[in-house]
């Protein structure tokens, strides 16, 4: 249903698609960084903070460099709430947060 009704807004809107958000008390974003290089994704994530600004932002993320970036994470396994706090809470609490975040590090560093 949502792919449908963004390819009916694409269709309908002309390029650039910009869109208003000077108003918006609340944001709720997916976001798409997980296909993007790792310049686009900080250029992206700068950008969306400035917009977010005073604003409440529900963050969709499939990169735990975004779950850094927020004041809280929440983490879900199979539908359901496992974890809920700011990133150093979670790490420090050796969850399924931590695991994923030790396996990112590690494999950041290592380059694999």
């Amino acid at each position: 249903m949502a792919a449908r009704l963004v390819r009916d807004l694409v269709r309908v809107r002309p390029k650039p698609f910009l869109i208003d958000v000077s108003g918006a008390a609340v944001f709720v974003l997916c976001t798409v960084a997980s296909s993007v290089d790792v310049l686009t994704e900080v250029r992206m994530a700068r950008a969306l903070e400035h917009l977010a600004q005073g604003r409440t932002t529900i963050a969709i993320a499939h990169r735990l460099s975004a779950a850094m970036r927020a004041d809280r994470a929440l983490v879900l396994e199979n539908g359901r709430l496992v974890e809920d706090g700011p990133h150093a809470t979670l790490v420090a609490a050796g969850g399924h947060y931590a695991a994923l975040f030790e396996s990112w590090v590690s494999s950041t560093a290592t380059g694999t």
